[in-house]
Order: C-alpha cells, then sequence, then structure tokens
C-alpha cells in the first residue's frame, strides 16, 4: 500500500475513533422493584440499578437532559456520555429509585403520563392482574370490539400469556372509554374487583412533587394518557401533548419542557406539535447514539434489562457503536 494510502486511512480511522467517543447514548428505564411479574420486561431491581449507578459513576460522564440540549447547541458533545431516563411515572421510581440516584448523585429525567397521577394503575398492568394474576379463570374468554369477536382459550398459563399479548394489542389503539369498557368487561368475566396494587401504581400528586424536589431528578412529560400518538388525530394529539405539558406545570408549579413519545411512536404533524407546545426536546425509542447534529424532537434511546453489572457493561458497549 502506498504512503498516501496508508495516511488517509490512518485519517479515517482517526476520525472514525473520534466519532465513537463524540457520542451520548441515552438510557431508558421505566422501573426499579422486583417484580412477581414483568410481561414487558420493564423492571430492573434495585440490586442491578446499584450496580448500574456504581458503573456509570466510575467509567462514563454522566449528564441530565438539559445539558445534553447545551451540548448539541454547542456542538460539542462529551466522549461516551451518558443520560438516564425513566418512562411512565411509577411510585417506585421514587421510593426506589430516587435514593440511589440522589446517593450516586446521577441525574435523571423521569417522564410521566399526567393522566395517570393519582389514578390506580395504568392499563396494561391492570390486563396483567385480570389474566394472569388469578388462580383460576372461566376456560374461555369472548370480547366483542367495534362488532368483531374474539376468543381465548384460557385454561392454562401458557394460553392466558397468548390472550395477554393478543387483547394489549387490541386495547392499544383504542380510545380511552372504549378501553375502560372492555376492561370492565374483562374484570367481570374473570369475577374480580380492581384493587389498587402497591407494587404496580403510579405516582400520587404528592408523590410527584416530592419527586420533583429532589435536584437529581427533572419531570417530562409523556401525553395525558400514555396514547400512541401517530394514530390519532391532530387535535387528539394537541390535548394529550399539550395537556400533558399543562397538567405537570400546574403541579409542580414548573416549566415542563421535556416530553417522551409513548412506544416511541409519532408523525410530522406530532412533532410540530410538540415544538408549539413549549417543548425544547423529545425522545424516540429508536435505538440511535445521540451524535453533534443531531434533531432535537427526535433523540433515539436504549430500553435497559434487568442485567447484572458485566453484562450491563457490555450493552453500554454495543449502545455507543449504534447509529
Amino acid at each position: 500500500m502506498r504512503p498516501l494510502e496508508i495516511g488517509r486511512l490512518k485519517q479515517i480511522l482517526r476520525r472514525a475513533m473520534a466519532s465513537f467517543r463524540c457520542r451520548v447514548v441515552i438510557l431508558m428505564y421505566h422501573r426499579v422493584i422486583e417484580a412477581s411479574s414483568d410481561p414487558w420486561d420493564l423492571c430492573v431491581s434495585p440490586k442491578h440499578f446499584t450496580e448500574h449507578l456504581r458503573i456509570l459513576q466510575q467509567s462514563y460522564p454522566i449528564l441530565s437532559l438539559h445539558d445534553l440540549l447545551n451540548s448539541l447547541r454547542n456542538a460539542r458533545l462529551p466522549k461516551r456520555g451518558v443520560v438516564l431516563t425513566f418512562d411512565d411515572g411509577y411510585a417506585d421510581n421514587l421510593w426506589n429509585a430516587k435514593p440511589l440516584l440522589e446517593k450516586y448523585e446521577v441525574p435523571a429525567t423521569v417522564f410521566v403520563a399526567s393522566g395517570s397521577v393519582d389514578n390506580n394503575g395504568f392499563w396494561w398492568d391492570e390486563l396483567e392482574q385480570a389474566l394472569l394474576q388469578p388462580s383460576k379463570l372461566p376456560k374461555s374468554l369472548q370480547l366483542n370490539v367495534h362488532d368483531r369477536l374474539y376468543e381465548w382459550p384460557t385454561t392454562n398459563l401458557n394460553q392466558r400469556q397468548h390472550a395477554y399479548l393478543a387483547i394489549h394489542k387490541i386495547l392499544l389503539p383504542l380510545r380511552v372509554i372504549d378501553r375502560d369498557q372492555l376492561m370492565a368487561e374483562l374484570f367481570a368475566w374473570a369475577d374480580l374487583d380492581k384493587i389498587e396494587r402497591s407494587d404496580n401504581r403510579p405516582l400520587t400528586t404528592a408523590e410527584l412533587m416530592k419527586l420533583a424536589q429532589s435536584e437529581f431528578v427533572d419531570i417530562g412529560a409523556h401525553t395525558v394518557t400514555h396514547a400512541s400518538l401517530s394514530i390519532l388525530s391532530r387535535d387528539d394529539q394537541i390535548r394529550e401533548i399539550d395537556g400533558s405539558r399543562k397538567k405537570l406545570t400546574a403541579i409542580l408549579g414548573s416549566p415542563v419542557d421535556t416530553f417522551s413519545y409513548p412506544y416511541g411512536k409519532f408523525t410530522s404533524d406530532t412533532i410540530d406539535i410538540v415544538k408549539a407546545s413549549g417543548f425544547e426536546m423529545a425522545l424516540t425509542c429508536e435505538k440511535n447514539a445521540v451524535q453533534v447534529g443531531a434533531d432535537q424532537f427526535q433523540l433515539g434511546r436504549f430500553e435497559v434489562g434487568d442485567w447484572e453489572g458485566e453484562e450491563f457493561k457490555d450493552h453500554l458497549y454495543e449502545f455507543f457503536r449504534t447509529l
């Protein structure tokens, strides 16, 4: 190989390595709790979360979301920086995650679905309560959704899990009023009363205010009802997006200017509404590391599993390589 070609190759490699180093990975958590049932793998145990924070504290620059925004605006990202976020707004974010974030002095943003505050629970947890928790259920389940009849056998756990996933997919795009009606039918079929589960409940107003008082926690918006925005009309999207900002701002008495798209779903209209509502940045579920020039309203994230420390290290390494 000619010296000129070798020099060019070295230059390309140096640029590639610099690009690899000057990236930021945004991590997406949901819950910090030891869960008896976790169909969507949303829970990280306090033990493993502690291991994650120790590793991050020792080996990575840790940024808040607003630090990241300033870095993007100045076109200067740290080498291998990390941002922590939580979606939904479960009470364990206050009771289990916050003390650890404060202990290790790690900032995080918690995106809260404002309509869940002071509510008994999220609909997907209620679905789990009706289908996966009871020791005994009828042998089959029928549901009529928009004049289409569905039926599932429910005699064993495998059948129930299949029904759970199928019904979740059916309920997800429905209006809240239609979903609530079907959930009521489901609980009547299971001969159950809806009860508040201390391990699965969202934040109360008082808990949300207490969480926001921590110098290591920012609150972001996550719509009102955790709606899949890409299938809603423009007016409904405005109600979900702007409504969540207004309610959270009223509760906290301070502006809420970061947003997370539920399920990572959005359209160009969605982005326009997010901007018009006064948000400064928005996060998706796209698996992308953040580089200089990234669109601050389409920032990618990586979902974190209930990994022990060494496995977490391995995943972080892979995250930084992902574009």
